[in-house]
């Protein structure tokens, strides 16, 4: 059983000889090094994952403006996304539309509104 992964990620590149994908799976502050991608490519990597690098430049993210506010201080535009982008990314502007394409008013929906809907 290995225990330390360090050497294997030192040594040269193996010749591929299998088409198995290989894949990279590296946390901050982990044991494994973060690599570049282009490194990981020459090592014969061509999948790699970083499950938790948004999710700790969010929390990280969010605590700063957390204490913004909490200061009195604010957050700038600089600090925030633009909020039509926003909602793009989060989805409101599909759900709206399907929302819109959906909608039964109040007591049904006659059967001419449903064909227009389709």
């Amino acid at each position: 059983m290995r225990t330390n992964p360090l050497p294997l990620l030192n040594r040269p590149p193996k010749p591929r000889t299998n088409p198995t994908p290989k894949l990279y799976n590296s946390l901050e502050g982990g044991k494994t090094p973060i690599l570049p991608l282009p490194q990981l490519e020459q090592m014969g990597f061509n999948l790699a994952a970083y499950p938790l690098t948004l999710l700790s430049a969010s929390t990280k993210a969010m605590e700063d403006a957390l204490d913004k506010i909490a200061s009195g201080e604010g957050v700038e535009e600089s600090d925030i996304v633009p909020f039509e982008h926003l909602k793009e990314v989060v989805g409101f502007t599909s759900n709206n539309d399907l929302e819109n394409k959906y909608f039964v008013p109040r007591g049904g929906a006659t059967t001419l509104q449903l064909k227009m809907n389709c």
